[in-house]
């Protein structure tokens, strides 16, 4: 069983539902703290099983059922405007990446 400190991860999720936050996919992976599944880790099994493009935004389709929020903002960087792009969990997104984590990257 998965637990953040003294907070099991279903802890975890019931007071995300409840406070309908957002995450970052960092986060995510602090949270399901596993050894060896980071934030790049999490961005790869996302890329490889489609639910994220090869630019890290999330697909519409999984967007549209509640998985993933994108949110893009301009920074100015040395001197030039660039947009960025950041995706966000959803409660029920972290969910989904606990499961995918369970079955496709814990031994």
């Amino acid at each position: 069983m998965f637990k953040i400190g003294n907070v099991t991860v279903s802890d975890f999720i019931e007071w995300n539902n409840n406070n309908n936050m957002l995450i970052t996919i960092k986060k995510t992976a602090n949270i399901v703290n596993l050894k060896g599944i980071g934030r790049n880790r999490l961005y790869k099994l996302l890329r490889t099983l489609e639910y994220l493009e090869s630019n890290n935004y999330a697909k519409q389709k999984y967007i549209d059922e509640g998985y993933f929020v994108n949110s893009e903002t301009n920074r100015k960087i040395g001197g030039f405007e660039r947009y960025t792009n950041q995706v966000f969990i959803t409660p029920k997104g972290f969910e989904l990446i606990k499961q995918l984590v369970d079955e496709y990257l814990v031994i």
